[in-house]
């Protein structure tokens, strides 16, 4: 199963930023750098899982 995490970072100083990270059956297998907003995450991410991994996350989770 492949699950395609966004994740949503707050730092008082730098504002919010987004990673998206990729769990191939319970286990990390990439991590983005950080992104402007959720969309372009989640945008990289799949396009990450089409090129890398031929197909599409099984799961999207908004975090």
């Amino acid at each position: 199963m492949i699950d395609l995490y966004i994740e949503r970072w707050i730092d008082p100083t730098k504002g919010t930023t987004y990673f998206w990270s990729v769990w191939i059956d319970g286990r990390q297998f990439q991590r983005s750098g950080p992104q402007q907003s959720a969309e372009a995450s989640e945008h990289d991410g799949l396009a990450f899982c089409a090129a890398q991994l031929k197909r599409r996350p099984d799961d999207i989770h908004r975090l």
